[in-house]
């Protein structure tokens, strides 16, 4: 330390004290940038306690280290004990006491030792106090705008080093272990600065629960509870509200540029992490980025993609894009993030073009809401994908464009769903049951329904049901709305910094509850309603959840679908499948052709090319023709377990 400037906290604190010359004083103490400060609901006299303001004092010969020591004949008159710390008490001629630490002796600071760093020596003497019963610092006092706030009680108790020139080493060349005032018992050492201080893992938790919408006094109450008392504790209620405090002071004006530079660090540190921004001069416009997960989920389940704006995640007011698809146990994946400043048409055509440029495939279909900037953008980037709007979108505002009284008070609201969903009519059949439920509910007039059917080629399923993967509209108009995932942890008012913690958060969550899927799905069974052996194939080769679906069109082929007629064409068998509903009336006719050179099936319902799996109707043909398992090219690997 001799002869160089350091970093001496004033939150070092009391008697035990080191008063060192030749050091820059008067700085918090650096944790990574957050700087503890006093607690305000601590008595500013207490013994043991005080942040102090430290002099510069003028470099002496050698580099010793001076303290400040006094020395008095003293008598003993007894000993005590407080806690787990025990002393014995002195008394000078003239009435004044002394307190001792009643220690072992290789717990004690012994003269002549010599420390290869000032750490080592400041963690012996401290350990020593902890011992003891007393908290150490630098001697002086705490000054705010010139005024002493705080006093210690001058006492002299101390260690006195001197730096070995030549090595950076110390010799303890004196030691005084008497103290002026009576020893801090063991109970109460959890009040000391030092037990007041939070260590690292405390300042993780009071930040860990910022990201979860948890405030700092809670945080403090919630730590409380879960080390069983106060005297468990590290840290008052203050010291938690000064961490949370100092964290955004530190982040400060550096917010994009600690992003940036966490990008940064991402990409050079961890496998396949991608990311971009768009910038003009020193303001962020766009940024885009994709971890190795994101890029995985992309590859296997990245036909259909999903995007949407959420506001209300930052401060900035950047808008916040997450991309989202459905996996093979249909729940929402994340191929991707941005943010944004604006939603215009140059926008999100950087960030569509960002999104291909890391991912470089397009996917099979796009789906959106009906934001007028992204029905532009779309297919300037993705020119081959088919773009469609949100159902999910479009369905939940129902309620604020038609009467509650006639949504709350009639069939209208079930009606309008049981239409729209209904994957098995034509596009000819649709508009004649939209009119018919128009004219029924006397809503021929009504403006919304009328600006609905004039684009209903972009959200009716009835209309693209020969599109790849098209169902998956519905699972992934749900991953739509599974954007509150992701404001679960954020608030309007996150730096970008903290709200980057929050999507880490949100995307840990959701990774867990995959993991969680994937365990059922190895791990458990489900029961096999059917009896049949193509029902124990489909059980062995899907997750849990698509199964579940699989069983289902297995089921209802068994019980609700009858073969009306069989013709012979060239060499394939035409069956002509009377559909049912669980009420068992008429619902319509499809036919299923099962070609015998090249053992091939298939339906007019396109059930397979929509979701990816077979439908009822073949179902029901593999059974007569004593099919015992699903034919492998009609396992889609996207749900596959």
């Amino acid at each position: 330390m001799g002869g160089g400037d350091h970093n001496m906290s004033d939150v070092l604190e009391d008697h035990g004290s080191v008063q060192v010359d030749d050091v820059v004083a008067g700085q918090d103490f650096d944790h990574g940038g957050v700087h503890e400060h006093e607690d305000d609901d601590l008595d500013e006299n207490e013994y043991g306690e005080g942040d102090l303001q430290i002099d510069r004092l003028d470099p002496i010969v050698e580099d010793t280290f001076d303290i400040l020591v006094g020395n008095s004949p003293l008598r003993y008159i007894g000993c005590d004990r407080s806690g787990s710390h025990s002393y014995l008490i002195y008394q000078t001629p003239n009435g004044t006491r002394f307190w001792c630490p009643d220690v072992t002796s290789d717990q004690k600071p012994m003269v002549g030792n010599i420390y290869d760093s000032w750490d080592q020596v400041y963690k012996m003497y401290e350990t020593y106090a902890e011992f003891s019963g007393f908290g150490i610092r630098i001697s002086g006092c705490k000054k705010w705008k010139g005024q002493i706030t705080h006093r210690v009680t001058d006492c002299k108790a101390l260690i006195r080093l001197k730096a070995i020139k030549g090595e950076p080493k110390y010799l303890l060349y004196e030691f005084v272990e008497n103290h002026n005032h009576e020893l801090i018992s063991s109970d109460n050492m959890d009040l000391t600065r030092k037990g007041r201080h939070l260590n690292f893992e405390d300042i993780q938790f009071v930040h860990k629960m910022s990201l979860n919408k948890v405030g700092p006094t809670v945080a403090h109450r919630s730590q409380t509870s879960l080390k069983g008392g106060h005297h468990n504790m590290r840290g008052t209620r203050s010291a938690f509200t000064n961490v949370s405090r100092d964290i955004t002071m530190f982040i400060g004006d550096r917010d994009i540029q600690l992003v940036v530079q966490e990008l940064e660090e991402r990409a050079k540190n961890l496998p396949n992490f991608s990311y971009d921004f768009f910038h003009v001069g020193h303001e962020l416009k766009a940024i885009f980025w994709a971890d190795d997960l994101s890029k995985v989920n992309y590859r296997m389940f990245g036909d259909v993609l999903g995007f949407d704006a959420t506001f209300s995640t930052n401060k900035y007011n950047m808008i916040f894009v997450p991309f989202t698809g459905v996996d093979h146990h249909k729940r929402c994946v994340t191929f991707g993030a941005g943010l944004i400043d604006n939603e215009t048409i140059e926008s999100y055509q950087w960030l569509l073009s960002a999104f291909l440029k890391i991912h470089v495939r397009e996917p099979l279909l796009v789906l959106t809401n009906r934001d007028p900037a992204m029905r532009v953008a779309v297919p300037l980037v993705f020119k081959k994908a088919f773009h469609r709007l949100c159902m999910w979108h479009i369905m939940k505002k129902l309620p604020s464009k038609i009467c509650s009284d006639l949504l709350a008070n009639s069939t209208l609201r079930s009606s309008i769903h049981k239409l729209v969903w209904n994957i098995y009519i034509s596009p000819s059949t649709f508009e004649e049951r939209w009119i018919n439920l128009r004219f029924q509910f006397n809503l021929g007039d009504h403006v919304w329904l009328s600006e609905m059917f004039v684009i209903r080629d972009l959200w009716v399923p009835a209309y693209f049901r020969d599109t790849l993967m098209s169902c998956l509209m519905k699972t992934t108009s749900r991953c739509e709305s599974s954007n509150a995932l992701f404001k679960v942890n954020s608030t309007a008012a996150n730096t970008l910094v903290q709200f980057m913690m929050c999507f880490d958060t949100a995307i840990d969550n959701q990774c867990y509850n995959q993991r969680i899927l994937e365990f059922q799905t190895s791990n458990s069974r489900r029961d096999l309603r059917c009896g049949l052996d193509i029902e124990a194939h489909a059980y062995e080769i899907y997750t849990h959840y698509v199964f579940k679906d699989v069983q289902k069109e297995i089921f209802k082929g068994m019980m609700n679908c009858f073969i009306s007629n069989v013709d012979v064409v060239d060499q394939s068998k035409v069956f002509t499948i009377s559909h049912m509903d669980h009420n068992m009336d008429f619902v319509n006719k499809f036919k299923v052709s099962a070609h015998m050179h090249d053992n091939s099936v298939e339906c007019t319902c396109i059930g397979f090319s929509r979701i990816g799996y077979l439908c009822r109707h073949i179902f029901r043909v593999l059974r007569v023709m004593k099919i015992k398992e699903i034919p492998n090219r009609y396992v889609a690997k996207r749900w596959r377990r």
